[in-house]
């Protein structure tokens, strides 16, 4: 599909507003403007907030973290609340915690860059309930992409991958502490796999290479941020449309690919299924069990 008929359409509305049930921006601050963006998931006996381990690594024993998760009579803006927090799990060690603790130094690409800030059951059902927002079965799709990996794994197919998140340059709250910025939202964009990074730092348990997606930015009409700082962590999903004539019409699947973790100079890079669903989830199940 050329994705630049999406453009201003019903179809990117609906995609849009489908992302967002799952999305929220997420900080230690209560202000909201550090921090990243997140995705509410489920996994086995695990709720939480999936983002990148970057958004939280000078904050990893934090007991609390702030999202707007109480729905708001306007659909798309949600009120500001604190979040008990049970712990913050990753993967990576304390080499690779340092270097996303130091701004100066560029983006590591032999560190995951992806955890779950883990929630407590009932509270994790309170957010559900009190923001109208769903969560992702994380195991349902994890074992739908080990049943069809020839169908998810490879960029050589009809698909396009949309990221909900919530840069924050010229973000602001107003008077009902409200978090408004003209960025947030859905970016749609093709994609390439890049290479296979090997985690020299990271692995768990496990000899496979993460995989690394590299996202075009390219040319277009959308005014961009300057930067997509506050977008880390957002959650990436590969996307497929049913249409006539190369013109899409209607949404044919979502599948939850991955974790934005950094821009480049041209691109946005993301940690796809590989990444998530063989080494992270695998992972932190392990141990803890």
């Amino acid at each position: 599909m050329n994705l630049s008929r999406l453009r201003g359409t019903d179809l990117l509305n609906e995609l849009s507003c489908y992302l967002r049930s799952y999305s929220l921006p997420i900080s230690v601050q209560p202000s909201l403007k550090g921090g990243g963006s997140g995705t509410l998931v489920s996994y086995k006996s695990f709720r939480g907030i999936l983002t990148a381990t970057h958004v939280m690594a000078n904050d990893l024993d934090t007991r609390e973290v702030y999202a707007p998760i109480k729905k708001t009579s306007d659909p798309s803006f949600f009120l500001n609340e604190k979040i008990p927090v049970k712990g913050i799990l990753c993967i990576e060690t304390p080499q690779a915690i340092q270097l996303f603790r130091d701004r100066e130094k560029d983006w590591p690409e032999n560190a995951l860059d992806i955890c779950l800030v883990e929630i407590e059951e009932h509270i994790f059902s309170e957010i559900i309930q009190k923001s109208g927002k769903h969560a992702i079965n994380l195991l349902s799709h994890q074992e739908n992409y080990h049943k069809n990996f020839d169908k998810y794994c490879c960029s050589h197919t009809d698909w396009c991958w949309a990221f909900y998140g919530y840069p924050r340059e010229e973000a602001n709250h107003d008077e009902y502490n409200i978090l408004k910025s003209r960025f947030d939202g859905v970016y749609v964009s093709g994609g390439a796999f890049r290479k296979e990074t090997p985690l020299t730092q990271v692995i768990v348990q496990s000899q496979m290479g993460a995989d690394l997606w590299e996202h075009q930015l390219g040319k277009t009409a959308d005014i961009l941020p300057k930067s997509f700082e506050g977008m880390s962590g957002a959650g990436v999903w590969q996307i497929s449309f049913r249409g006539e004539d190369g013109i899409p019409l209607e949404i044919d699947e979502a599948f939850f690919f991955g974790v934005f973790v950094a821009q480049a100079s041209d691109c946005l890079l993301t940690r796809g299924p590989t990444s998530l669903y063989d080494i992270f989830l695998n992972s932190i199940y392990a141990l803890l069990k």
